[in-house]
């Protein structure tokens, strides 16, 4: 088994269940988490049933928990600016020295 499997409840026991839509009440919202910790322990004391609810900064956070628990070494990068323009596409890139690549055709 994976551990991005183990993370997703769409799979074997997984710690979380992911919800993108607006309705919370048999659960928390995604944004209601502020560590790795409280679900982890949710999901335990629970019995290993899906703790409702996460989105991708969720699972990011809960599975590099789990990765560095293990020994392997991580961190969760994210962003405020994604490519959620109307092309999906990045535009630019930026290197270590400041140099500007504009792309033709690179999707995101």
């Amino acid at each position: 088994m994976g551990l991005q499997r183990a993370i997703n409840s769409e799979d074997d026991c997984g710690v979380l269940e992911g919800n993108w839509g607006s309705y919370y009440e048999d659960g928390h919202s995604p944004s209601h988490w502020t560590g790795s910790s409280a679900i982890l322990t949710e999901w335990l004391e629970n019995q290993f049933e899906p703790v409702k609810y996460g989105q991708c900064w969720v699972f990011a956070g809960v599975m590099c928990t789990v990765m560095r628990f293990f020994g392997i070494s991580c961190r969760v990068v994210t962003n405020f600016s994604s490519a959620h323009d109307a092309n999906l596409t990045i535009d630019r890139y930026h290197s270590l020295d400041g140099i500007v690549d504009k792309s033709k055709d690179s999707i995101w």
